[in-house]
């Protein structure tokens, strides 16, 4: 058995997915530990993300994020249907996303500020789904600690999702405070960065100003 097959057997609680029941399709995008594609299972369309863990090295964060995104269930959390076991490589199968906020919103103005034309009523209805899933998450004792809008995406139904949990961390259930800190910086609260708010002050403030 080999390491990446050993991490994976302690996964039991999630579902492996056989490489033949997935059908690849368009290549949507590419980063340094691997590419994501459409595609469909099961007869509904997905998203397959292709981690490369050759070295092995980027196993850790992926088994992560693997594990926070099984322990939730919620309509403005992206899904996660499983993962494929692909040699050296784990295919994370989840739900499609149509685009991003980043990408629905269109280009910033000189003052950092996004020029839009979504009605008030659509961007209501985006802020309250992105704070009911933030809930969720905080509730369960998961801090997202990355959410910005290229992690906020539009699915094919039209409800927002919360997606790349790859830094989030689980807190102590005893004090609510973090395990640890990590972060895009321009998006990690600036009273945690200053050091004026305490970890457990960041668990019920710093999401909320990372949406704002």
């Amino acid at each position: 058995m080999s390491t990446l097959q050993l991490h994976l057997s302690f996964a039991d609680h999630i579902h492996e997915i056989s490489k033949s029941e997935i059908i690849l399709g368009q290549h949507l995008g590419s980063g340094c530990s691997g590419h994501v594609y459409a595609g469909a299972y099961n007869g509904q369309p997905v998203a397959i993300k292709q981690f490369i863990c050759k070295n092995e090295s980027n196993l850790p964060s992926i088994l992560h994020e693997l594990e926070i995104l099984a322990l939730m269930d919620h309509p403005n959390v992206l899904a996660l249907y499983g993962y494929v076991l692909d040699k050296h490589d784990i295919w994370v199968i989840t739900e499609l996303a149509k685009c991003d906020l980043l990408q629905l919103l269109g280009p910033s103005t000189s003052d950092g500020l996004k020029e839009t034309t979504l009605p008030y009523k659509t961007r209501k209805a985006y802020i309250r789904q992105i704070a009911n899933g933030l809930l969720y998450t905080i509730t369960h004792g998961i801090i997202h600690q990355d959410l910005k809008l290229d992690n906020l995406l539009l699915a094919q139904n039209g409800q927002i999702k919360i997606a790349d949990f790859g830094l989030s961390q689980l807190t102590k259930k005893s004090t609510g405070a973090l395990r640890s800190v990590v972060s895009t910086r321009r998006f990690l609260d600036p009273l945690f960065r200053a050091r004026q708010l305490s970890p457990v002050g960041l668990v019920s403030h710093s999401n909320v100003k990372q949406v704002a």
